[in-house]
């Protein structure tokens, strides 16, 4: 509903989908309809595991994220990313927020 609200204000309805559903059904429903993407943004329930499949799924569709596009993952702090082998993508930040933080990657070029 959040999200619905921010749309609304922003007025970007026509630019923007939500889909609700599971992450990865989602990039599946997307790499089946060839759909290139601007922004990715994951907010999972914290779980190393989810979050590693996750990365690894954006990665490896080398087609989903736009070349300026932002791929963003939401994790607890203290995971570590050191472990991903990445083909297509770049950590490009990290933010901190509480007991949170932001992993932002992009495309490489």
């Amino acid at each position: 509903q959040v999200i619905e609200q921010n749309i609304a204000l922003l007025q970007v309805r026509g630019q923007t989908r939500v889909i609700s559903t599971d992450a990865l059904s989602a990039l599946k429903r997307l790499e089946e309809e060839k759909k290139t993407v601007d922004i990715i943004y994951f907010d999972p329930p914290y779980s190393k595991e989810l979050t590693y499949q996750i990365i690894d799924a954006v990665d490896r569709s080398s087609s989903l994220l736009s070349r300026e596009g932002f791929f963003v993952v939401e994790e607890r702090r203290g995971i570590a990313l050191d472990a991903l082998k990445l083909s297509n993508l770049v950590l490009h930040k990290i933010k901190l927020f509480g007991d949170s933080v932001l992993f932002i990657f992009i495309s490489k070029i």
